[in-house]
């Protein structure tokens, strides 16, 4: 039941001899390396310089990047708890009113109020974009003729 071709020597397989690369091979991976060490190394700065970049252009000012020193922060609103008395409720609006006149007389923006009506014209920002990049508001097409 045996076969005679079993007991034949099998053939090894050729074994290297080391890892052989030439110089255009050891060139590539010395450059990969070095984009890898960059990448890692180069991360955090980039990162933190986009994200100061991105903020600053929600500053809310308007007039470029905002983040001066003469920006100060001033907070329109006035927190309500539950515990408080009506007057007391009365006293934090009418502060708050108070604020929002400073603010609007030292033309200093405010936090950002509830969306305007379309087509009010005084949305948040909208000095600072060109004619033909504010919305427009949207009118609806004329009712069609109806005949009796």
């Amino acid at each position: 039941m045996t076969d005679d071709t079993d007991d034949a020597p099998v053939p090894k397989l050729p074994r290297g001899k080391g890892l052989k690369l030439g110089t255009a091979e050891l060139f590539r991976i010395a450059i990969t390396l070095a984009f890898l060490v960059a990448v890692i190394m180069l991360t955090k700065p980039c990162s933190n310089a986009v994200s100061t970049f991105v903020i600053g252009f929600g500053s809310g000012s308007g007039s470029g990047s905002g983040s001066g020193s003469g920006s100060a922060k001033i907070d329109p609103y006035e927190r309500l708890t539950p515990d408080m008395t009506e007057q007391q409720v009365r006293d934090a609006i009418e502060r708050s009113k108070a604020k929002n006149a400073a603010l609007a007389g030292s033309g200093v923006m405010p936090a950002p109020a509830p969306a305007p009506a379309p087509g009010s014209g005084s949305g948040h920002g909208s000095a600072t974009l060109g004619p033909a990049m504010q919305r427009r508001a949207v009118t609806p097409p004329p009712a069609p003729p109806t005949n009796p």
